[in-house]
């Protein structure tokens, strides 16, 4: 407040004759008998405090020393702060402690402040502000006060690994339109984040990453992504439950697991292992609440150990040594809930009625069966015979009568009948024959099957195909894509590859180490829920999720 003295005021006293005092200093006046209490005449542009002066009743003196302040006029600042020129509201706008003003939703504010010099400084977190403050000589009222906010911008930066290997075209992602894709070398620099926190995730088909949370400023380096692998020792057989969204993995190793995992969109997290306490677990399939592990069991005991799904815990085990040793894969039928064994050593397939008290019947086949699928709609079992070169048909009614359906003991096809897959979908039986030569590709024949389960071959097959080695999967994907439907997987065990077809059975790209496969992938899977396959890599004791839909093109 103002207090300095004023040369020439004018008091005033009601009914009297004004009276000029010359002051320098804190005001007096003159000793009045009788008055009124005196007034200030008013001075252009200037206030007083107090605006009169009270006469001291039967005293001819007033109390001296009364001090007169002089109070200055006052005038409006007025602006808008904008932000990438749009309005910017609730920015505090500061003149000192205590003496703010705020932007309404239009940006703009107002303030009413005594004639003199202020200084206006904007203020809102994360904002800079240009300029950063101004500096006004008050005499009049004062619009036009403006401001411009920016927000600062920092780098995130780090690198993508599959191990010791830097990994290429990993999308690392903060938000919309927020996102940088790693380069050769695995690196990236994530630019233009204001401040704040940021869950970053890391994204390539094929391979899983850990999501970053980071926050910013300042700038962050290091901020690197490891590929997940999901661990498994010798990984066999396969199943996907969708209505958990769990993942089992038969573990072929002496002392038998099965490894339970949480299935998420591109990843796999650790649930659980349970022990089967079984020799080599091999094929898996799912039915019911049950996931049944064939075990391949030679010189012990063949068996069938059955797992509760609702508990992740082993339920017993089935004896089907009558049936022979060696149990390889295995293959239920929802149907007639029966499941279905192929014994290598025993030359037969053991069927095992799960609706009458998991009875178990053998049923012989040719020499060193193998691969095995079922077609729920004709009930119609399809087993491959290794070593009899040649596809059975199990007809899954009584009697339960076993025949030769297709022979690849001639020249030029002679081979080995490895793995057979069926698509519900398409209604379609894939079968892989090895040939003789190990160098020479693989042959995929497919067939189209009949309502009473008869084959007819589809035209343009057999195709050639990467080499599967000793049992590499066959599966046409059952998600319901709306692009690039029904692809078809074949884990080509013998070359590191895994190869994808489309439905037309053309090929669409070869999926290797760059592409998060391991080495000799076999057994495949699929959650038709998150459409996502999954890739068993038994020398690397690994696990890869490929998107079962994947629509980029052909590599």
């Amino acid at each position: 407040m103002n207090t300095r003295p004023i040369a020439v005021v004018l008091i005033a006293i009601t009914a009297l004759i004004p009276l000029a005092v010359m002051a320098s200093g804190p005001l007096e006046a003159e000793p009045l008998q009788s008055a009124s209490p005196p007034g200030i005449a008013p001075i252009p542009g200037r206030t007083f405090s107090p605006n009169t002066i009270p006469a001291l009743q039967g005293s001819s003196v007033y109390t001296p020393f009364i001090p007169l302040v002089l109070r200055p006029p006052t005038y409006v600042i007025s602006g808008q702060v904008t932000f990438q020129s749009n309005p910017l509201a609730d920015v505090t706008i500061t003149v000192r402690a205590g003496v703010t003003t705020t932007t309404n939703v239009s940006g703009t504010y107002a303030i009413r402040l005594f004639e003199g010099t202020h200084t206006l400084t904007p203020s809102k977190p994360n904002y800079v502000f240009t300029p950063p403050s101004r500096t006004i000589a008050l005499h009049s009222d004062t619009p036009g006060q403006n401001f411009t906010a920016t927000l600062p911008t920092y780098t995130v930066s780090g690198r993508a690994t599959d191990g010791a290997n830097p990994v290429a075209g990993v999308v690392i992602s903060a938000g919309v339109n927020l996102s940088a894709t790693t380069d050769s070398s695995g690196n990236y620099t994530l630019g233009n984040l204001t401040a704040g926190t940021y869950v970053l995730t890391a994204t390539k088909l094929g391979l899983a990453f850990p999501s970053r949370t980071v926050t910013v400023p300042p700038d962050r380096t290091g901020i690197d992504f490891a590929r997940l692998i999901a661990q498994v020792t010798f990984p066999n057989g396969m199943v996907s439950d969708a209505s958990q969204n769990h993942l089992f993995v038969s573990s072929r190793q002496d002392s038998s697991t099965v490894a339970v995992f949480t299935e998420t969109v591109g990843m796999l997290s650790p649930r659980t292992t349970i022990p089967i306490y079984q020799r080599q677990a091999s094929g898996v399939g799912l039915l019911d609440n049950k996931v049944y592990v064939a075990n391949w069991g030679n010189p012990d005991p063949s068996t069938v150990s059955v797992i509760d799904t609702r508990t992740l815990t082993k339920d017993k085990d089935i004896s089907i040594k009558n049936c022979g040793g060696e149990a390889v894969h295995l293959a239920v039928n929802p149907a007639t809930r029966h499941v279905f064994v192929t014994l290598h050593a025993g030359n037969q397939v053991a069927m095992i009625d799960t609706t009458n008290a998991d009875s178990v019947s053998c049923i012989a086949t040719n020499a060193a069966p193998f691969g095995v699928a079922v077609h729920s709609a004709s009930n119609s079992v399809f087993v491959g015979n290794r070593d009899g070169l040649d596809l059975w048909r199990i007809a899954d009614t009584a009697p339960f009568t076993a025949t030769q359906v297709v022979d690849w003991r001639i020249p030029p096809d002679k081979g080995s009948r490895y793995h057979v897959s069926v698509s519900p979908a398409t209604n379609r039986l894939f079968a892989m024959v090895g040939l003789d030569d190990a160098d020479v590709p693989d042959k995929l024949y497919v067939y189209d099957i009949g309502t009473s389960g008869e084959l007819t071959p589809v035209v343009g097959t057999p195709i050639v195909v990467g080499n599967t080695g000793d049992g590499g999967y066959v599966r046409q994907s059952q998600s319901a894509c709306s692009v690039s439907p029904n692809l078809i997987y074949i884990a080509a065990n013998a070359i590191d590859e895994v190869w994808v077809l489309n439905g037309d059975l053309t090929l669409r790209k070869r999926l290797t180490s760059a592409n998060g496969i391991g080495k000799k992938p076999l057994a495949l899977a699929e959650n038709t829920v998150l459409k996502q396959v999954y890739i068993a890599n038994t020398q690397s004791n690994s696990i890869s999720v490929w998107d079962a839909c994947d629509a980029a093109p052909a590599q």
